[in-house]
C-alpha cells in the first residue's frame, strides 16, 4: 500500500476512535464494501449528493479508489472499511437519509451527536 493510502487508513482509524475537533454537529460512519456503501451508492455519488444537500460536510475518507490491491487492501475491501462524514448540523444527516430514501436504521453504524465543545 502506498504512503497516501496508509495515511488515509490511519485517518479513518483515528477519526472513529476520538472526538472530532469541530465545535458541534454530527459524525456518521458508513460501512463500505467493495467500493459501494451498504445501500449501493458509490463514494462519488455520496460526495456529490452530500455537497448538494449540506455545504458544510467536513470530509469523506476512503481508500478504495486505488486500482492496485495489496493483500491488506484486499482484506479491507472484502471485510469493509468506514467512510466518515462530518456534518456541521444534525439536519445534514437527516437530509442525507431522506435524499437516499433510507431509514436511519439502515446505516451499519451511526455515531451519536457530537457534543458542543464550546
Amino acid at each position: 500500500m502506498d504512503p497516501s493510502s496508509t495515511r488515509i487508513m490511519n485517518g479513518i482509524a483515528s477519526s472513529t476512535n476520538r472526538r472530532p475537533t469541530i465545535s458541534g454537529g454530527e459524525r456518521v460512519v458508513l460501512q463500505v464494501l467493495a467500493r459501494k456503501t451498504t445501500f449501493g451508492m458509490t463514494f462519488r455519488e455520496i460526495a456529490s449528493l452530500v455537497q448538494l444537500e449540506d455545504r458544510d460536510v467536513y470530509g469523506i475518507l476512503s481508500s478504495l479508489h486505488r486500482k492496485r490491491f495489496t493483500a491488506k487492501h484486499t482484506f479491507m475491501k472484502r471485510h469493509g472499511i468506514a467512510v466518515v462524514l462530518h456534518f456541521s448540523t444534525p439536519s445534514g444527516r437527516e437530509r442525507l437519509m431522506s435524499s437516499l430514501e433510507l431509514e436511519y436504521k439502515n446505516l451499519v453504524h451511526t455515531m451519536g451527536a457530537v457534543k458542543d465543545m464550546a
